[in-house]
């Protein structure tokens, strides 16, 4: 997930900017935009002034074992990004902050009630996504409750790792280090590939690209450096997650049907319910019988299923297919599916889909 921090403040890296940040996203985002670009800030910062660097923390005797071990895990996960998935070398990651809690953001992503689009917030120089994010959790429900939900489906999701895209060395934090450690290479490796590539104003994009990154190099990573079961357990979650994802995308797809249609607001709103209700049961299902110790998506459906949800999913998953298979006709050659994503930068982002549907096909948009 990339911040929303203004481009200003990131360039101001390395020197004091908290009061020129301040000042400068109430002069470019006016009177209603100051509260939240201060929090953005000041969250940001204490992020920054938290994180000491690892080996600072494995040479201190207050550290626990149990941390102690995840942190050298992540420092190798760390290493192995660069030196065997070609994703940045810069010191990212090589620190970290305990922030005292289990998300560092909350984003609240928005759809209408009859749209699985989502809403979009754009911030000066660092382009539109589809979220606005929030350091606390209590600003997050704050703004959540603002909205009209009689015409709007909201989700409030905590995120436990942002990119700054490369301007600051984001630290690794306590609300990456998952018991289990493919997960924590997957966001190591997620929020690394986003300062690799990123392209403004397209966070389905951005977002599906690093997620194949942090499957691909996850399951390369683990073939390399764990046990034979520890690779086993991750192809089997895979496995799962893909057969929820089919059944999830395929009622957005019979949802997207009744949005378009011509039936009344009513009755579309009565469908939608139906809809929702089915996922969300046949959901529970597999999860309450052969998916007993499948926990990934619990916090997801607490609390039901809505348009919103719906479409923060498809933003992180729904291209991945996609690109999945351009790596797969690269051989698994990062260094090249970097630059074929890459060069798409400057496509319209219709174009960019068509082309990664059907590269033989589409229009050559970036002659690849």
């Amino acid at each position: 997930m990339p911040s929303s921090i203004p481009t200003h403040c990131r360039l101001m890296k390395r020197f004091p900017y908290s009061l020129f940040c301040i000042l400068l996203a109430a002069g470019l985002g006016g009177c209603g935009h100051i509260g939240y670009y201060g929090q953005a800030i000041s969250g940001h910062l204490e992020v920054m002034q938290r994180s000491q660097p690892i080996d600072t923390w494995l040479a201190d005797s207050d550290t626990g074992p149990e941390l102690r071990q995840r942190l050298r895990q992540a420092r190798a996960i760390r290493s192995y990004a660069s030196s065997d998935l070609h994703l940045p070398a810069n010191d990212s990651y090589r620190q970290y902050a305990d922030l005292g809690r289990p998300y560092v953001v909350w984003n609240v992503i928005v759809t209408p009630a009859l749209s699985l689009q989502p809403r979009q917030w754009c911030f000066p120089f660092a382009g539109c996504v589809d979220y606005r994010g929030y350091y606390d959790k209590a600003d997050a429900l704050a703004f959540a409750r603002r909205l009209d939900h009689a015409e709007s489906d909201v989700y409030v999701a905590g995120a436990t790792a942002y990119s700054t895209l490369g301007w600051f060395d984001d630290p690794l934090l306590n609300t990456m280090l998952y018991r289990d450690a493919s997960r924590l290479a997957e966001v190591i490796f997620h929020e690394l590939a986003h300062q690799q590539v990123y392209i403004q104003d397209d966070t389905a994009f951005n977002e599906a690209f690093a997620e194949t990154v942090a499957i691909a190099g996850t399951r390369r990573w683990l073939e390399r450096h764990a046990e034979a079961d520890a690779l086993a357990a991750y192809e089997t979650r895979l496995q799962r997650e893909a057969r929820l994802l089919d059944m999830l995308f395929a009622g957005r797809r019979e949802l997207r049907a009744i949005y378009t249609s011509q039936a009344s607001a009513a009755d579309k709103r009565h469908r939608k319910e139906a809809v929702l209700a089915e996922l969300t049961q046949r959901s529970w299902q597999l999860r309450n019988g052969d998916w007993r110790d499948f926990s990934s998506f619990d916090a997801f459906f607490t609390g039901g299923l809505n348009n919103a949800k719906l479409a923060a999913l498809a933003t992180y998953r729904h291209l991945v297919p996609d690109f999945m298979r351009l790596l797969d006709s690269l051989d698994h050659d990062f260094q090249r599916f970097y630059h074929q994503v890459a060069a798409l930068a400057d496509c319209p982002a219709e174009d960019r889909r068509r082309w990664l549907e059907d590269r033989t096909t589409a229009r050559d948009c970036a002659d690849n």
